[in-house]
């Protein structure tokens, strides 16, 4: 597996570890006291600027390179992991049909999310170079 794919993965572990711990605060604490749309526009901006964390991590810790083919197959593969096990969680914890949980996407709340998740996979393209380790450098 190449460097780019290796990144991918890990940015959507990261993410999808983060969001689930996340995700499961807002249901339990965050959308009790507020609106469903009010959680989610709550939990995006926190989990947005998490995103920029991971992808500027993982493309440093795997000196994923600058070009445009190698960032976009990282973001869009730990893009459609994340749909994937979304979408797994959905119809295999949540009790949703597969067709149920793409549908839910109409919704604000979840189309806020989708949006969120477009985002994610595009972050890769905008954190800069890797930089050297410092044993590379000297």
């Amino acid at each position: 597996m190449g460097r780019a794919a290796r990144a991918g993965v890990l940015y959507f572990v990261l993410a999808f570890m983060a969001g689930f711990l996340l995700g499961t605060f807002r249901e339990l604490a965050v959308s009790p006291r507020f609106r469903p749309l009010t959680a989610v526009f709550i939990e995006v901006p926190i989990m947005l600027a998490f995103s920029i964390w991971a992808a500027r991590f993982v493309v440093q810790r795997l000196l994923v390179p600058v070009r445009a083919g190698a960032r976009l197959l990282m973001g869009s593969l730990a893009f459609l992991l994340l749909i994937m096990a979304e979408t797994g969680v959905g119809v295999l914890l949540m009790d949703q049909t597969f067709v149920g949980h793409f549908a839910g996407y109409a919704r604000p709340q979840q189309g806020i999310g989708l949006l969120a998740q477009i985002a994610f996979a595009l972050f890769p393209l905008m954190v800069g170079p890797p930089r050297p380790a410092l044993s590379q450098s000297r």
